[in-house]
């Protein structure tokens, strides 16, 4: 024997309804037909329920043996020969292995409201959340917030490079109300986005001169991850003696603009020494001067000594270096330490020997002849008076000697 459900009783409860939630029950009662006995005997039937296709439905597996006994009433012939039948009736149910004896018979369908997948698309983040399994009419849970390998909490998609995460949107791009929307079907959701933005700030360098140190060159904002357009302003000139060199950002490392911007930025100037050139004149107006005298390299705000000198000028004695060659007194004594001769950058600064004239040396000895010999009379050297006498300049070898008898 075999029933078909009417359909009005196969309708799924509405999506949240209290049957959807909370699960109905309802009884159906169906005509089993007449059954007609016309002889004597035992006759057994056997029920059970042919399982149907109604989705999410669930076909009870119990077996019914119906006995039925049937008895003819004693006539004028002796037992079994008169003209009624009376009949009884016996169930057994089987169902698990067990049979039992039954009172009625009684199929149980139960409806599970269908399991839903709910599905998530990281959309390049690191982490994607587990399929979530939500009955149908139910909410979806709110995926929680995942922490990176430092241990700092990201976002339910994890972290996505340059960007940060908004919110998860349903296949049309739209927001997904975790809290007012239940599942009907399976889906998937995505996660949404948002490039990150920045401030580059370009700055004069923190050691510039007074008046210049850190001040703004230029300023971007709004710079998306990666933007590679970015231009450096004009180089700043604004440090004395030094130049223009470089461009780093905030933890001293060399920036080079366009580059892609990875976050908020602080560049500044950085400036390097000028160098200049010391050379050496002899400075003796064209007359004869022996040596010579290599040129200096200097960076500014180093010190150097001055290479000894190495000049000699024959009848003059070195003082020292000027910076004019008409100096009266040297600017700079030999080997001085001297720094900062010049701010221009690839500059040259002369150094002029200055020369002092030596001192001669006058020596005019008084000299005494005395004669031996006979004599009469006496004879006594005459000297020169001093108004008449010429300079002489003696050596080892030579002397003038002047006499008068």
């Amino acid at each position: 024997m075999g029933y078909a459900l009417p359909s009005a009783q196969l309708q799924v409860p509405a999506a949240g309804s209290a049957a959807a939630t909370a699960g109905a029950a309802a009884v159906a009662n169906f005509p089993a037909g007449l059954f007609t006995f016309s002889y004597p005997g035992t006759y057994v039937y056997t029920l059970k329920e042919t399982a149907g296709s109604a989705q999410y439905y669930s076909y009870d597996p119990a077996v019914y043996t119906i006995t039925f006994t049937v008895t003819q009433s004693a006539g004028a012939l002796g037992a079994g020969t008169g003209n009624s039948l009376t009949v009884s009736r016996t169930v057994q149910k089987a169902s698990g292995g067990a049979s039992t004896a039954a009172t009625e018979l009684q199929f149980e369908n139960r409806y599970t409201l269908p399991r839903l997948t709910v599905q998530y698309d990281a959309e390049g983040g690191s982490h994607t959340p587990a399929n979530e399994s939500v009955r149908y009419g139910d909410y979806a849970s709110v995926p929680p917030v995942q922490n990176n390998a430092a241990g700092t909490p990201t976002s339910p998609a994890g972290e996505k490079t340059g960007y940060h995460f908004l919110y998860w949107t349903d296949a049309a791009g739209t927001q997904f109300p975790f809290a007012s929307t239940p599942i009907h079907s399976n889906v998937t959701l995505h996660a949404k986005w948002e490039i990150n933005r920045y401030t580059v700030t370009v700055q004069d360098a923190p050691d510039a001169d007074t008046g210049h140190q850190n001040n703004q060159l230029a300023q971007h904002n709004n710079v998306a991850h990666g933007d590679t357009s970015l231009t450096a302003p004009v180089q700043p000139e604004n440090k004395t003696g030094y130049h223009f060199n470089h461009w780093e950002d905030q933890n001293n490392t060399v920036y080079t603009f366009g580059s892609p911007v990875t976050g908020d930025t602080t560049v500044h100037a950085v400036y390097a020494p000028n160098t200049y050139t010391v050379s050496f004149e002899p400075n003796a107006g064209g007359a004869t001067v022996n040596g010579s005298m290599p040129n200096m390299n200097f960076s500014y705000d180093t010190a150097q000594n001055l290479t000894p000198n190495q000049f000699s000028r024959p009848g003059y004695q070195f003082m020292g270096w000027g910076l004019t060659p008409t100096a009266a007194t040297p600017d700079y004594y030999d080997s001085a330490s001297v720094n900062n001769l010049t701010a221009t950058n690839g500059g040259s600064v002369r150094l002029y020997a200055l020369w002092t004239a030596v001192t001669p040396f006058d020596h005019d000895p008084a000299l005494t002849k005395i004669l031996g010999g006979e004599q009469t009379g006496r004879l006594r050297p005459v000297k020169r008076p001093r108004s008449q006498r010429r300079p002489s300049t003696l050596s080892s070898r030579q002397s003038a000697r002047r006499f008068r008898a």
